[in-house]
Parts: structure tokens; C-alpha cells; sequence
């Protein structure tokens, strides 16, 4: 049975997304890092102990009810309610101890603030074990909540005397503080966080059957900023002289000690007794060449005296334990007014740990730079690979003089293109531009072009609407788990009649031989751009459009990449200054309006990077 349940809580089945989860889980896990955060900047100072507590304790329980409210279970809502009440009885007693603390009169209330949590406890126990607090649910509008039992009398006494009795305690001290005082600022604060606090009740009238939703999370949210806010601001903490102590440890962390003109150390502080694992008698009247050794002091000191000012120098320890370490040295020598040196005084570094470290930085930087060269590869495989799996010159056939342009940002792209025939004769042409770049999108071209040409080639001779429906299908059945989507192009051939669907893509542009005119393909009055390939959030079925062309007409099929260039001066090469290019481009071969288009693009741009792929597809009717 135990396991059963267990079984349910894990099982998403028993779940169901809930607008009414977001605020409960954003806020717990707001408030657990702001709590967190406070914890590690003030150091486990007692007052950001008991502030820590607090957000835990509202943390956990607003954590809880983000499943309870999603829950479509009631065995399992049942389990995170009571899960939840882990925390809310911690609560008055977190808040306690935060406001004693916070008016500097925990002395005072020491005993109370700790029976307090004993009480806490108690309550916890008694509401996860039994069913006195909470034993069934009411299932409001915005999902399960708690159905309180008699035990809510003595709970919710305890919970209100608490919270009116800190209320009480900060008017109290408030009173009795000097007006004006960074003391009274900071009581006036705790009274305001506490006001705001106790609206926080209101989630506590839903549990006697009134729809009341319950926004405590806003509240007791801003009486943590406000919390939080006071444990920054007024900085309440005690000095003590281990405080005090630890500031100069602090301070003065590197190992400092003086040697006189003939060798030997006369002063030590505490940081070089732990360099060196010596006491002060050990250290003080010893010569500098038995205790630290190397070979600044072997030898004649007077030698190193003259050198004068030495900075960083590195040498070798040997530490009493017989381990090697590496010191940093610096010395500076200690003058009488006008006469020579009478010794240095050394300030010296263990950088036994900076030297691995940088050992170990050089050799990630070898493997960095190894892992690099393997990218390199796998980059240079991915681009062989994709070429491979795109056409590599337009399909030979008598009704189309045909040619392209294919040129990626990255390496990889995240455009495609194909051509589909049948004994010779073209049946249809794609274009399409997968969102994103690099390898991840040029992964994708290869399942999009896959799935494409499948449906394309199954469905030959069929209509070119459930083909378009049967592809987008599939795709969204592939992308589900992804953000990508794709756009595109998808033209369908019978002689001189063409089917024509967009899909979100840039649109199809004609030239007519007769007229030299360049249009768009698209109605009059209306657009017929359709919704994105592999996204299910549009509706809105494909529309697709019939018309024909004549020999000696032109195509022009391309992606968004083509019409993105810029110039130096931020100057876009648009979509019309295309239309006006492939007007003008010369109409003897599809290769030469390609080379005429490409060429404009290039010298629009100049030396400004290309910010996207590039492609394009020239087709001109031959018959």
C-alpha cells in the first residue's frame, strides 16, 4: 500500500499544470535563495540563522502547495497538504526568534523563543501523523486545499498569539527607543513587516470551506524583502573580541617576520608561526638559514642586505613534516636614520597551491585546446555531411533550366533545399529555413528534408494540401520536445501549372519573359503566408495557390538570409531592392540571374559578415 502511494506521488499522471502553481513555486524558491544569499553574507550570524529558518519554513510550505495545486489526485493533494504543514507550524516560532533578535531582547525572551519551537515541532508531528489538523480537502477553482480539523483551535491560537505578541514586543521597544534613533528606524520596520505579515491570514479562510484563494505568498513575501532589508541596512550584529579577532587575522593573513644584519629572525607574527609550524620560541634568536633555509639565506646575509628591495621571490620549503611547498618572498630592508641596513623584514606567501593551480590551468588549457581541435573536426564532419545529404547540382531535366546558391553563416546551416522528380521530370521543389543556427539547426535540416521528401515522394500524385498537413504533422510529433520550428517554400510542378504553399517563409517572386515584370505570388486581397512547420500553436490551415507559367518565365525561390545583409552604413538590402535586382538581372540562363543577384548582394555589402545563410534557388521554364 505504502509503496503504492509512493507509486502515485512520482507519477506524473497524478498531475496536471496549473496556472495557480507558478506564484507558489516562483516564490519558494525566491525567498530559499534570498535566505540562503543572507545566511552566507552575514556569516551564520544568529540573526540571519533565525532569518534562514524563516524562509525555509515558508519556503517549504509554499513549495508543497505548488504540487498540491496541481495535483489531480486527491490521495496525492492529500500528502502535499500535510507535506506542506512540515513547515507553517515553524513559522510564528521563525518569526519570533527573528523579531527578538532584530529588537536586541533575545536575552530576554531566550526561553520562550526556544519552547516556541518546541511547540512547533509538536504541531508538525501531530498534523503529518494524524488526521486532527488535516484529514480531507475542498477542491476549489484553483485545485485542492486543506479542510481543517479541531485541532486548527489550539494551532491557530498559537500561531495568532505569536505573531500579536511580536507585534506587541516591537510597539513595546519602539516606545521606549529614542525618537529619531537608527534603533527606533529599525523597530518601526519590524512593526511594518509584521502589519504586512498578518495579512497573510486571509489563506487560512479557504480552509473552512470559504473560496477565498489564497495570496498569502504576497505578504509574506514583502514582509522577507522588508526582513531582509533591515538585516542589511542596520547590520545587527554583536562585536565581540573574537570578532575582532578574526578581523585582524584577516588583515594581516600573510606570515611577517624580521631578520637581522647577521641572519637571524627577530620578530614573528601568527601567521608565520602557522607558515612555519613553530612557536614564537622556536622561531625568535634562530638563524633564518635553519628555519626557512634557501638561498637567500645561506651564505653571507650582508649579500642579500645589498640587493636592497626584493620582490616575488620563489623558493622551496621544507616543512617539519617533511613536505615541499613553494614560498613567495618579498623583503624590504629596515634602515637607522643615515646608516646602513640593520636587517629586512620578510613578508612571505604560500603559493604551493597557486602553482598547481597554474599547473593545472597549463594543462586545461593543453586539453582546451585539444577539445578545440577535435570540434574543429567534428564541425568540419557535420559540414561534410550535410553537403553530402544536399543536392550538389540541380536536377537535369527538360522543362526547367535550374540553379542555386548555397552558402552557410557557420559551417553548418540551418537552411535546406531539394528537388523531387519522377522518370525524369521534375515534380516539385523546396525551400526551407530551420530557426536557430550553427549545429544544432543543421541537425535538424537533415530530419526536416528526410521527412519532407518521404511525404513528397509518397504522395506524388496526390494534392499538394494533405501532403503540406501530413509533413507539419509529422514534425510537430519530432519537435515536441525542442524549440525549433521551420519555414519555408514547397512547390509542386504538373507542365506549365505550379501548386504553391508558404509557410511563414519569404515570399515566391516571378518573372514574366513577355513584360519583364517581377511580382510576389500571392492574391490581391489578402496574405496567404501560413503558419509555422513543426509548431502547433496555429490553427489555421494551409492555403494553397495555383498558377501557371510560360517558357522563358523565371523563379525565384529564397530564405530570409538573402534579404538581411547589411552594409556598413546599416543599410539593409530588403526585399525590394531584390525584386528590383532580379528584374533587371539578364535572362539568358538561370546561372547568370544567380550570378547577377550574388554579385549586387556582394558589392551591397561590401566586407560587412554575413548574418545568416544564404540561399537561393534560379528556375526558368524552358518549354
Amino acid at each position: 500500500m505504502i509503496a503504492q502511494h509512493i507509486t502515485h506521488i512520482f507519477d506524473p499522471a497524478s498531475y496536471s499544470p496549473s496556472i495557480y502553481s507558478l506564484p507558489t513555486a516562483v516564490v519558494s524558491i525566491g525567498i530559499f535563495i534570498i535566505g540562503l544569499v543572507a545566511l552566507i553574507r552575514e556569516r551564520a550570524n544568529l540573526l540571519s540563522v533565525s532569518f534562514f529558518l524563516m524562509t525555509l519554513a515558508f519556503a517549504e510550505w509554499f513549495f508543497a502547495f505548488t504540487f498540491l495545486y496541481s495535483c489531480t489526485d486527491e490521495t496525492v493533494a492529500l500528502f502535499w497538504a500535510k507535506a506542506g504543514y512540515i513547515g507553517v507550524p515553524c513559522i510564528p516560532a521563525s518569526i519570533f526568534l527573528f523579531v527578538v533578535l532584530g529588537l536586541g531582547i533575545y536575552q530576554n525572551w531566550k526561553a520562550l523563543a526556544w519552547f516556541n519551537w518546541l511547540l512547533s515541532a509538536l504541531f508538525s508531528i501531530a498534523i503529518i501523523t494524524t488526521d486532527t489538523l488535516i484529514a480531507t480537502l475542498y477542491h476549489y477553482w484553483w485545485g485542492y486545499y486543506p479542510k481543517y480539523g479541531w485541532l486548527s483551535i489550539p494551532f491557530l491560537a498559537y500561531f495568532f498569539v505569536i505573531v500579536l505578541f511580536c507585534v506587541f514586543l516591537a510597539w513595546r521597544e519602539y516606545i521606549k527607543a529614542v525618537p529619531g534613533t537608527i534603533f527606533q528606524k529599525r523597530i518601526k520596520l519590524v512593526g511594518v513587516a509584521l502589519g504586512i505579515a498578518s495579512i497573510g491570514v486571509i489563506d487560512f479562510v479557504a480552509k473552512y470551506g470559504f473560496p477565498v484563494y489564497p495570496f498569502a505568498y504576497i505578504p509574506f513575501t514583502v514582509f522577507l524583502i522588508l526582513a531582509i532589508y533591515i538585516l542589511r541596512r542596520y547590520r545587527i550584529v554583536e562585536i565581540t573580541p573574537a570578532l575582532a579577532a578574526d578581523v585582524i587575522i584577516d588583515t594581516l593573513s600573510d606570515a611577517l617576520f624580521a631578520v637581522d644584519h647577521e641572519g637571524y629572525i627577530r620578530m614573528v607574527n601568527h601567521a608565520a608561526l602557522d607558515l612555519f609550524g613553530r612557536s614564537q620560541r622556536d622561531m625568535i634568536g634562530r638563524a633564518a638559514a635553519e628555519i626557512v633555509g634557501g638561498d637567500l639565506f645561506t651564505g653571507d646575509f650582508s649579500a642579500v642586505l645589498g640587493k636592497g628591495v626584493i620582490r616575488n621571490h620563489e623558493m622551496e620549503y621544507t616543512t617539519l613534516k617533511s613536505e615541499i611547498r613553494t614560498l613567495s618572498l618579498s623583503a624590504s630592508p629596515m634602515h637607522e636614520i643615515e646608516k646602513d641596513p640593520v636587517g629586512m623584514l620578510f613578508v612571505a606567501r604560500d603559493i604551493s597551491e597557486l602553482k598547481q593551480k597554474e599547473a593545472e590551468l597549463e594543462k586545461a588549457n593543453r586539453e582546451l585546446n585539444e577539445r578545440q581541435r577535435l570540434s574543429e573536426l567534428e564541425m568540419g564532419l557535420a559540414i561534410n555531411i550535410q553537403t553530402q545529404f544536399l543536392p550538389d547540382r540541380p536536377p537535369v531535366n527538360n522543362d526547367w533550366d535550374i540553379t542555386f546558391l548555397f552558402k552557410p553563416m557557420l559551417g553548418v546551416s540551418g537552411d535546406f533545399f531539394d528537388f523531387y522528380m519522377e522518370d525524369g521530370v521534375l515534380k516539385g521543389t523546396v525551400v526551407c529555413d530551420v530557426s536557430g543556427h550553427g549545429v544544432s539547426s543543421g541537425l535538424i535540416t537533415l530530419l526536416a528534408k528526410s521527412t519532407m521528401a518521404r511525404h513528397f515522394t509518397a504522395g506524388v500524385h496526390e494534392r499538394l494540401a494533405p501532403i503540406v498537413d501530413d509533413i507539419n504533422a509529422e514534425l510537430i510529433r519530432e519537435f515536441h520536445s525542442i524549440d525549433n520550428y521551420l519555414t519555408g517554400i514547397l512547390l509542386r510542378f504538373t507542365g506549365s501549372q505550379i501548386e504553391y504553399v508558404n509557410a511563414c517563409h519569404p515570399d515566391l517572386l516571378v518573372k514574366r519573359k513577355k513584360t519583364g515584370n517581377v511580382f510576389v505570388v500571392k492574391p490581391r486581397d489578402r496574405e496567404i503566408k501560413g503558419k509555422l512547420l513543426g509548431k502547433d500553436i496555429f490553427a489555421d490551415p494551409f492555403e494553397i495557390l495555383n498558377f501557371s507559367v510560360e517558357k522563358g518565365d523565371s523563379l525565384l525561390l529564397l530564405t530570409d538570409g538573402l534579404v538581411d545583409c547589411y552594409n556598413s552604413k546599416k543599410e539593409r538590402y530588403d526585399f525590394e531592392r531584390l525584386s528590383d535586382t532580379f528584374r533587371r538581372a539578364p535572362g539568358k540562363t538561370a546561372e547568370e540571374i544567380k550570378d547577377y543577384i550574388m554579385n549586387d548582394v556582394e558589392n551591397f555589402i561590401g566586407g560587412t559578415p554575413l548574418p545568416d545563410d544564404i540561399t537561393f534557388i534560379v528556375m526558368k521554364r524552358l518549354t
